[in-house]
């Protein structure tokens, strides 16, 4: 027991070997999306917390995410200031995620996270679980 805990204090005191990766700053502005199997909400994030063009979407009017994305990014771009630099996004889904192709649970819609960004013209797209997101926020 004794010598679990001090190899325990041990490892949490020792300077870590390698430098700890530097957490990435936002870039403004930032499209954020809540997928659900009924309802999509969009926003714009133009600053921390100042969010734009929020707009809910019935899921059951388009046949994939893309479509749904480009209706919403179409009618944003006159609603957001920058909407048309959108460079980053992140997508929290009702559904788990397991690499890279998306297949929602609770509704038809299925995609690939990488095709979508490339679609898109995206630098960066996180889909993550609503529940993480949920727990990250």
């Amino acid at each position: 027991m004794i010598a679990h805990t001090q190899a325990h204090t041990q490892a949490h005191t020792q300077a870590p070997t390698q430098a700890q990766p530097k957490t990435d700053t936002p870039s403004y502005p930032l499209l954020l999306a809540d997928i659900g199997g009924t309802n999509a909400r969009f926003a714009i994030e133009t600053a921390h917390g100042e969010l734009q063009a929020v707009k809910v979407l019935p899921c059951a009017a388009y046949p994939s995410l893309e479509d749904a994305l480009h209706s919403y990014l179409h009618d944003a771009a006159s609603l957001a200031a920058g909407a048309h630099q959108l460079r980053h996004a992140g997508i929290a889904i009702a559904n788990p995620i397991h690499g890279d192709q998306v297949r929602m649970t609770n509704h038809h819609w299925e995609f690939s996270i990488s095709a979508t960004r490339h679609q898109f013209g995206l630098e960066r797209l996180d889909v993550v679980n609503d529940f993480t997101a949920l727990a990250l926020s």
